[in-house]
Order: C-alpha cells, then structure tokens, then sequence
C-alpha cells in the first residue's frame, strides 16, 4: 500500500490536524510544542489526521505519558501481557483497570500504524495479545469471585481443581485481531464435579457464573467504554446453548449433531485463556471432526453451498465499498482459505492451523494452490485489512464500509496513503476484481448432475470407502468423458477415476486452479 509519509498537506485534513493539536497544546503546553519539527511530531500529525479516537485519548496526561516515551518502537511480545498482569494484581477494579490499559494500547497501536511505522503483523499481533491478555485478566477475577462464594471446582473423578478453558475462534483464535473486533469464544471444563464450599454447586452452573462474569467484565459500556465486545454464538447449539459445556458434553455434541459450517469455524480455534493445556487435548480429540483423512463428500457440498449463501446475499445487498463483507473482501480471501484447509487438511497437518498467513504459505508449498494466486490473495488481504482499520480507528467503531462524508472519506484516503480519495476506491475496486477472479479460478461451479453421491455419516473419522467411491463412481454414466482437471484433488493422486466422479458428481474444484 502506498504511504504518505510527508507532512500533510491537504487543506481539509490540515485543519483537523490543526484543531486536533490546538486542543492538546491547551492540554499539555510544551509536552505537544516540544514535538515541534521532531520525527514524533510528524508521526502525531498522521495520527491526529486518521484517528479522532486518538486525538480523544491524547488529552488524558495518564495516556499521553504512558504511549509517548517509546511511540518509536514496537512493544516486545509478552510486554501489553506484563503490563495487564500488574495491573490486575493492583487494581481495585478491574473493568475500569482493563478499560484503561484497552484505551492506551489501541492509542499507541494506532499511532504507530497510522504513522507506517508497524506493519499489518505487529497491529494484529499486538491486538491479538490485548485481547488474549484482557480475557485471561478478567477470568482470573471471575473465578476467584465465583470461589469466593461457592468453592474451589473439584472434578468428580480426578479429584483435583478444574479451571475454565476459553477457546477463541474467528480473529482471535488466528491471531489476527483488528482494530475493533468482536471477540468469538467458546467456554469448555475438562471435567463435570462440584464444588467444595458451604454452598456446593455443579461445576456446570459455577462455570456458567464465570462465564457470565467474565463477559459483563469485558463488555459492559462503562464511562471508560468497553475493553471487547464478547460472541458466544459460535459455542454449540449457539444462543440456545449451554453457556459453558464439559469437554465430553463437547465432544458428544460434534460427534452427534456437529454441522459442516461448525467444522469451518474450528479452524480458527485456539486456547486463549485459562487452562491452556486442557484447551490443546479439547482441540486434539476434536480435530478429526474438523479434518477428514479422506474425501470427503459433505464437506465439498457445504463448501458449495457456503459460497452459494455468500453470492446469494451479495446479489440480495450487494454492500458496496465493504471491505470485509463486499463482493471481493476480506471474507471471499478467508473462504477461499479456510476451504482448501478443510478438505486438504485432513491429509496435511501442516494445513491445520488458525493462522492464515501459515495457511497460504502451506497451500502454496504443497503446490495445492499456485504461489502466485497466494501472493496475490495475501498483498489483497494485507490491503484491506489495512484499509479496515483506518476505518475502525478513526472514532474506535465497528465499521467496515467506506463513509458516504466527503471529509471522512479523504481522511480514510489520506491515512490509507492515497492522495485523493478516487486513487483509493480505483485501487479497491481492482483488488476486490482480482479476489473475485481467483475466487472463481479455485471454485467453478457447473450446474449440477442428476446423480450425486448418497449422504455420509458426519462421524468421526467416518469418509466414504475406497470400494462406495469405486462402486458410486462406477454408476455414474458418461463420467469416463469427462476432461480430467490438471491438479485437481491431489488427495487422492493416484486414484484418477475418483478425482473425476468427484467433478462429475460436485461440480466443484478445490484446488484445481490452472497452473499459469
């Protein structure tokens, strides 16, 4: 993304810059005039010239002398942890503590990306660490009220402590937060039991207190605004569900009644709070739900309807000028991504991570899409992700769509690096083109033939055999005509006649784009 590092100069940015700086001037003196002709000073003017949010946040002395000293360098990781650890131990009250620390890191976060002095891997790097942080800080609280009350959580079998697990999906859990992300959560126990007070409860119901607990500390809209926005909607049975299951209840509910689109969410999951090494055997004993070791037919149908649902709602509200929902956003480069980790992972570990930089540097290596598509998908993803957060750092909102205002819209422009707003809705416009183009080279959809393959058992490790693909593969007529694709369905490279039934029967190739 092009960068407009030099003073800024465009008339109506310059005047906000100017009554920005006027106001922290009558607020700090000679803390602002000192920045005067310095390197700092002029990263400030690019903050001020993106970010009332931050023009807002100067003007508290406690937040200008916490992110001034060190604006100029990136935070080490583990340091926003540090930092949130010593002031739980300290605070006597904690929403207002995390609010606080919330508000001073979004304001040094912001500054350095607006001013190009971190790039898109320190912002959601750090963004992801303020939040994992944040959650661990407020479940720590939450427990220690709900022991407090009803006892330490005994599990009913080991005898021991059990401690809430949190498992973060979405953003959180690929480590790739934005400037003003919901955080998507699961909450799970390891073991069912009860509590060791006077007034014993199930650990089910103590852990559903500390559920609710640790949501009203993050969320509840306090002077101070809020530290994250909490959605449990992703938990099973969603809104409808229990808020806190045990690992078997987990378990049962995916091998029972899990849904392809629940397999697409957990590729993003991760332990981001609590018991952490509970989290990882949560997510081993779950994985072979996620990843199937063979093809899988089900899932290539709910991948195809997944994308029909997105063009369906598209052609419905076409969103024009979003930058995460849009035709050609920041969800087709997800989709395209998430996709191919969910038929290909089950035969590639490799592919099995929530990152989805690792996820494209994996699907090129394994030669499953062209290096040159997932280039190109990760220069858009950067692209928009950058331009996503000037637009949620401008007055800290959850937004993802270009501002009809004219004044806003330059502001985004100029922060973004262009030096007139139509140089930014050109340079969208050919990105989102080139995401949608490659959207269709992975994905061709044909209309669909009258045979498809009978319904598998979503159960775990369960794949259609090799003898039903033959047997299914052998009624299908006219299947021997069918053009054979170049790389198509490399998970299965040395049976030919089932990677066509797979075209003739679906209709959908994953990973076959043309080698170019």
């Amino acid at each position: 993304m092009p960068r407009t590092d030099s003073p800024v100069t465009n008339d109506s940015v310059a005047a906000i810059v100017q009554a920005h700086r006027d106001r922290l001037i009558a607020a700090h003196g000679e803390k602002i005039l000192g920045l005067d002709s310095t390197l700092v000073g002029a990263s400030l003017d690019q903050a001020l010239a993106g970010s009332d949010f931050i023009a807002r946040s100067l003007l508290s002395a406690t937040t200008l002398d916490s992110v001034l000293p060190d604006i100029g360098a990136p935070r080490p990781q583990g340091e926003i942890t540090q930092a949130i650890k010593s002031a739980a131990a300290i605070a006597d009250d904690l929403a207002i503590a995390l609010r606080g620390i919330r508000n001073e890191e979004l304001t040094r976060i912001g500054w350095r990306d607006l001013a190009g002095s971190a790039p898109l891997s320190e912002v959601i790097a750090r963004l992801s660490e303020l939040a994992d942080a944040s959650i661990e800080a407020a479940l720590e609280k939450a427990h220690e009220e709900m022991v407090e009350r009803f006892g330490e959580p005994i599990g009913e079998a080991s005898g021991t402590p059990v401690r809430l697990t949190v498992l973060g999906l979405g953003k959180l859990g690929g480590r790739e937060l934005n400037m003003s992300s919901d955080v998507d959560l699961i909450f799970a126990f390891r073991e069912s039991g009860s509590t060791d007070g006077t007034k014993s409860i199930s650990n089910h119901e103590f852990f559903i207190k500390v559920g609710q607990r640790l949501i009203d500390l993050l969320q509840r809209q306090t002077a101070e605004g809020i530290v994250f926005r909490v959605d449990m909607r992703l938990r099973p049975n969603g809104d409808s569900g229990p808020l806190a299951l045990s690992f078997d209840a987990i378990d049962h509910y995916y091998l029972t009644h899990g849904r392809d689109w629940e397999r697409y969410a957990l590729i993003k999951a991760r332990p981001v709070a609590g018991d952490l090494d509970a989290g990882q055997i949560l997510l081993a004993g779950i994985r072979p739900f996620i990843y199937r070791k063979y093809l899988d037919f089900g899932a290539i149908e709910a991948i195809r309807n997944m994308k029909s649902l997105i063009e369906q709602e598209l052609a419905r509200k076409p969103l024009t000028h979003n930058v995460k929902l849009g035709r050609g956003g920041i969800r087709e480069i997800e989709f395209i991504v998430q996709s191919h980790q969910l038929i290909f992972g089950g035969r590639n570990p490799h592919l099995q991570t929530p990152s989805l930089y690792a996820a494209l540097e994996e699907l090129a290596r394994a030669e499953i899409l062209p290096a040159d598509i997932c280039e190109t998908l990760r220069q858009h993803y950067e692209f928009l992700r950058t331009v996503e957060h000037r637009l949620q750092i401008l007055d800290d909102r959850q937004t993802h769509t270009l501002p009809s205002d004219a004044i806003c819209l330059n502001r985004i422009a100029h922060a973004s690096g262009f030096e007139h707003p139509d140089a930014l809705l050109t340079t969208l416009s050919e990105v989102t083109r080139s995401v949608t183009s490659n959207l269709g080279r992975c994905f061709v959809t044909k209309k669909t033939h009258s045979k498809t393959p009978p319904e598998h058992s979503r159960r775990y490790g369960e794949a259609p055999s090799l003898r039903m693909a033959i047997r299914n593969a052998s009624r299908m007529r006219g299947f021997e005509n069918q053009k054979k694709s170049s790389d198509s369905w490399q998970v299965f490279p040395a049976v030919g006649f089932i990677r066509l039934f797979q075209e003739r029967a679906e209709n959908v190739w994953i990973g076959s784009c043309p080698r170019s």
